[in-house]
């Protein structure tokens, strides 16, 4: 049985569209759940609790005639990058990280473009720690 102190989750989206500068973190600004409260939306960083293995998504939608490289950052290292190159279109991220007390996730972009959303929440942001520190495989 997993207690509910263990449990460390978010999920958000970006309500509007944004035109960020090369290398600025994407702000998910709204938020769907936030258990343990480790997702900043002011900041659009996640900080890690507590040692353990964590999951990370991400979907990320271009607007019209655009080109967009978008990158998951965990601490100042790069995991993973998506290119979109047509309009409308989504890609994702998806990962699994090892990540010691205090490390940090973030989704940051790369070159000057707008991120496509609207209230229909078609850009997000979501983790959840997997595996505690504490946790042993027999």
């Amino acid at each position: 049985m997993v207690a509910k102190n263990d449990v460390i989750a978010f999920s958000a989206y970006r309500s509007t569209s944004h035109s960020l500068s090369a290398g600025a973190i994407v702000h998910f600004n709204k938020i769907w759940t936030n258990i343990g409260n480790e997702y900043d939306p002011k900041t659009g960083i996640f900080t890690a609790p507590r040692s353990g293995l964590y999951y990370f998504t991400s979907v990320i939608m271009v607007s019209e005639a655009n080109r967009i490289v978008l990158q998951l950052f965990h601490n100042d290292s790069k995991i993973s990058s998506g290119v979109m190159n047509r309009s409308y279109f989504t890609d994702t991220f998806d990962v699994l990280l090892s990540l010691e007390k205090r490390d940090t996730v973030s989704v940051k972009r790369s070159g000057n473009y707008v991120l496509h959303s609207t209230g229909d929440s078609y850009i997000s942001f979501s983790g959840y720690i997997s595996l505690n520190d504490n946790f042993n495989i027999c």
